[in-house]
């Protein structure tokens, strides 16, 4: 399925945020309290919404096929949560998260509990949310869906230079 530019960034904003509501709600469950699990201070988490963009561009044509959807999903959220951990750890200095205490993983930075959760999650959301995302965006007069995911993109790039002024600024105060 082929998306215009509009319904790309949009429904990256959707997934970044149901991604970080999700981290939010695993976490509050886990841990018993609030934690913001991104790296922006806003509530997104642009690694769900480049992920679910990333299987809906490779995988929509396998959508009837279970095992491929789930194959190819779990494969590439593997990946992209791998590399995503391993430039957050360039950039910060430390790994964004530890699977280090989990069976099956590789170097702390995936594992495959989280990797087969991933891939079945993708399934659900190939399978039955993104198409109820997807009728609900074509809901939304364009002009106003343009003006919210322009509004969106500014303040995800102002969020952006904040945090990597806020990780500069510990990297250059812990010297």
């Amino acid at each position: 399925m082929v998306y215009s530019l509009y319904e790309m960034l949009a429904l990256f904003f959707i997934y970044a945020f149901l991604g970080w509501c999700a981290e939010v709600v695993y976490t509050a469950v886990s841990k018993g309290r609030f934690v913001n699990r991104g790296f922006l201070n806003g509530p997104v988490c642009p690694i769900y919404g480049v992920g679910v963009l990333f299987i809906l561009s490779f995988f929509h044509p396998l959508r009837e096929d279970w095992f491929f959807l789930l194959v190819g999903s779990t494969v590439v959220a593997t990946v992209l949560e791998y590399l995503t951990n391993r430039m957050l750890e360039h950039w910060v200095g430390t790994k964004w998260w530890d699977y280090s205490g989990y069976r099956f993983n590789f170097g702390g930075y995936v594992c495959l509990n989280f990797s087969l959760f991933w891939g079945v999650g993708a399934v659900a959301i190939v399978k039955w949310v993104h198409p109820l995302i997807y009728f609900l965006l074509g809901l939304v007069p364009t002009l106003l869906g343009q003006i919210l995911v322009g509004t969106a993109v500014l303040l995800l790039g102002l969020d952006l230079a904040a945090s990597l002024a806020a990780v500069h600024g510990m990297h250059h105060s812990a010297a």
